[in-house]
């Protein structure tokens, strides 16, 4: 379903499911422009016209702990597609996972996924998978991070495209995830993901944690080696040490 502008298009996917005994999964909402697009945490995710603003239905695993991963087999496919566009910079780019859910070009984000979980009472629980990715130079005022684009890395592309490359790798990875388990969606996230014994911090409400990153747990909960020893962190913001948010 394609709109020319939403509020949001998890809200409006969120709504239909509430409202729409009907409603299956791979329902995709495709807004041109959001009013009021939103990122985690209730940040603000500006919404200039000509990137894609999308929302895919997912059914929630039955066990519960697992929805969260959801948002690591989303950044794989999204990795997927961007590298599948046909540019002769495509293969050179520097493209690296930010835990949990964002994608970075060099140093500059270019990708948010939100997953918001919603629950029927007779049809189970949902994930709404929001999918936001920069495809034209975007001008953030007061951004909390870098941000970046396709197109200022030369790769030239539209809404439409993209989202059937991105729907097309991300049934794909869904399957290997429900058939097969997380470890193999965690290999692939690895691979580009931050370098192992690299310094970071993850922030949070009431603290923030340094250490060196020393890869994902079997259920995606962030690996780091601290003064006390090894943690595990499982809600936060990254922060590199170039200063990358």
């Amino acid at each position: 379903m394609e709109f020319d502008y939403l509020e949001s298009t998890n809200t409006t996917l969120r709504k239909l499911i509430e409202l729409d005994a009907n409603a299956t999964e791979g329902l995709v909402i495709l807004a041109k422009t959001q009013t009021a697009g939103r990122g985690r945490m209730g940040r603000i995710w500006e919404s200039p016209k000509g990137n894609l603003y999308t929302s895919i239905l997912v059914k929630a695993p039955f066990g519960i702990d697992a929805s969260p991963q959801i948002s690591f087999v989303t950044a794989v496919a999204v990795a997927e597609a961007i590298l599948k566009l046909p540019s002769s910079d495509v293969l050179r780019l520097r493209l690296t996972h930010k835990w949990p859910n964002d994608l970075l070009i060099g140093n500059e984000k270019v990708c948010g996924i939100l997953p918001e979980m919603v629950s029927t009472h007779d049809r189970g629980a949902w994930i709404v998978v929001g999918i936001g990715i920069n495809l034209i130079s975007t001008d953030v005022e007061n951004a909390a991070y870098p941000v970046g684009s396709l197109e200022s890395h030369n790769i030239t592309t539209t809404p439409g495209h993209i989202l059937a490359l991105l729907c097309g790798a991300l049934e794909t990875h869904l399957i290997d995830w429900r058939r097969n388990g997380f470890n193999r969606i965690r290999d692939l996230w690895l691979e580009k993901g931050p370098c192992v014994g690299s310094q970071i911090s993850v922030s949070s409400l009431s603290s923030t944690v340094k250490g060196k990153f020393v890869g994902l747990d079997t259920d995606g909960a962030l690996l780091l080696d601290v003064a006390g020893g090894r943690q595990r962190i499982l809600a936060g913001d990254v922060l590199f040490s170039t200063g990358e948010s």
